[in-house]
C-alpha cells in the first residue's frame, strides 16, 4: 500500500469484509500473512483473532558465478 494511503484502516476494512464474506458462505478457516517486521499489521491480525502459527523459514545459497 502507498505510504500515503497507510493508517487509515484501509486494511482493516477489506479484512473485515473478507471475513464477514466467509462466514457467510461457511469458510471454516481463513489463513493471512505478512512480513514478521510489520509490526502494525501483525497487531491487526491478533485483533481479529488470528493466531501466529509456526513458521518455514527458507535457506538459499548462491552456487553462480561470484557466490562466496
Amino acid at each position: 500500500m502507498l505510504r500515503s494511503h497507510r493508517r487509515r484502516g484501509i486494511a482493516l476494512a477489506l479484512k473485515l469484509h473478507a471475513i464477514d464474506y466467509a462466514q457467510s458462505v461457511s469458510v471454516p478457516e481463513i489463513r493471512t500473512g505478512n512480513a514478521s517486521t510489520n509490526r502494525p499489521m501483525l497487531a491487526i491480525n491478533e485483533v481479529l483473532g488470528f493466531v501466529q502459527q509456526p513458521a518455514w523459514i527458507w535457506l538459499v545459497k548462491k552456487t553462480g558465478e561470484g557466490s562466496s
